[in-house]
């Protein structure tokens, strides 16, 4: 019999999944396929393993809780290993699968293996969507290569009428109503970044409706330890286990029932953020990964081994820079106020390629998202969407704005325990 197949990437959810819908209304047998793809577990051009062990186990149990929520549907999810296209051309011989559909990912390595499959499954009827934008591509005003080349009038053209579509509803409702209801799937407690599309709505519910710390998200989303001081939704829209419009329509639902305020607009700012940085990678592609990245200003390439050492494994003497180092190696996680001075400090400070440190972020970041992660690279370096030459911080006045206490540099930093926060950002202080 002929089977229809879900070939699911980084969109690790039943919800607001246009290529499963797709697929449900062929009538026919729906199958679901994920490869751990050999890639990642290779190194890049800088000698970094590309995915880490945060990502992978975030991912594993993102799969495991997606495999849950199709088999309600009665959807089997099969794992594969090793080469996408070689590996699908298999699987679609032994299950007679006829239909092919997925969402597409903007990127070099991604649409090559996207073009792979097609090549290798030339008979059978293979289509993509776009399901990891707030506003889908064809609903800009705008055709993509006129995208403004700064945000500020990209998001102001873009909100004249915001057009984000209703996200679409779980499979499940389509096949076995009210298993995921909205009461059910809230109600589970938040518990850190543990994958999976679960987890991932039970802190959007938490962060909105249960604590209601979305009230105060822009005074407090440069906080750098304190769990409610930011979203932590990142990791669950990189895997797509949240869509953005999950997002956007749960804010939305919480302004009608409460109040709209400056911090919950700024969640979506974010959001149109995010959107911007996807939209550059489609339309400048690989030129992100670029040493003079899209606007070809010549900076420095130099990758001395001692200095980035010294960043990466947070030995530079900058408490604010080592600490968030540190952070990240053993959490696979740092805010994003100290990324942009750990960004800043390699460029600007140890004067050391930006593309170390954009490579570094993708193999230990368990939120790696390409678009976003090169973007900001670009942006702090000074060869993105900034007329600026480079964006520099002064990583001391930065950590006595946002750690003056000290108590983030001691928290990663033991050699400081016994410090002071006026001790350890006075420039005196050696470990």
């Amino acid at each position: 019999m002929s089977t229809t197949v879900v070939w699911f990437r980084t969109d690790l959810r039943t919800i607001d999944h246009e290529p499963l819908l797709k697929a449900v209304s062929s009538r026919q047998p729906v199958r679901a396929v994920y490869c751990h793809e050999q890639r990642f577990q290779l190194k890049n051009e800088f000698g970094f393993l590309k995915q880490r062990k945060f990502r992978e186990s975030f991912i594993r149990e993102s799969l495991d809780d997606l495999k849950s929520q199709l088999q309600e549907a009665g959807i089997p999810l099969d794992e594969l290993f090793g080469d996408a296209a070689d590996e699908m051309a298999k699987y679609a011989k032994l299950h007679h699968v006829t239909k092919l559909y997925y969402h597409d990912i903007e990127g070099t390595e991604e649409r090559a293996v996207e073009k792979s499959v097609r090549h290798n499954l030339p008979t059978i009827e293979i289509e993509s969507f776009i399901g990891d934008h707030l506003i889908h591509p064809d609903d800009l005003s705008f055709p993509l290569n006129e995208l403004p080349k700064t945000f500020t009038p990209f998001r102001k053209e873009v909100e004249k009428q915001l057009l984000v579509h209703p996200a679409y509803p779980a499979i499940a409702h389509f096949t076995k109503p009210d298993t995921h209801s909205k009461n059910n799937w809230s109600h589970e407690p938040p518990s850190g970044f543990r994958g999976g599309t679960r987890v991932g709505l039970a802190r959007l519910h938490d962060f909105t409706f249960g604590t209601r710390a979305i009230d105060s998200y822009k005074e407090t989303r440069n906080g750098l330890i304190a769990w409610n001081d930011s979203t932590k939704l990142s990791p669950y829209l990189s895997l797509g286990c949240l869509s953005p419009r999950m997002i956007y329509w749960h804010v939305k639902r919480y302004e009608k029932e409460y109040s709209a305020n400056q911090s919950t607009y700024w969640v979506v700012f974010e959001l149109l953020w995010r959107d911007y940085f996807k939209l550059v990678q489609r339309q400048h592609k690989k030129k992100i990964f670029g040493s003079t990245g899209l606007n070809g200003r010549r900076i420095s390439t130099r990758r001395d081994p001692v200095d980035f050492a010294k960043w990466a494994e947070g030995r530079t003497g900058a408490p604010l820079v080592d600490a968030a180092m540190r952070e990240l190696k053993t959490t696979g996680f740092m805010s994003n106020r100290c990324r942009q001075n750990a960004a800043s400090y390699l460029v600007h400070d140890l004067n050391l390629d930006w593309r170390l440190g954009a490579a570094w972020f993708e193999s230990w970041l368990i939120d790696y998202d390409t678009a976003s992660n090169y973007g900001n690279w670009m942006y702090v370096a000074g060869v993105g969407n900034d007329p600026r030459a480079g964006r520099k911080f002064n990583v001391t006045k930065q950590g006595l704005d946002y750690d003056r206490q000290g108590d983030y540099a001691r928290l990663w930093i033991p050699e400081l325990a016994d410090k002071a926060g006026d001790e350890i950002y006075s420039g005196l202080v050696y470990y």
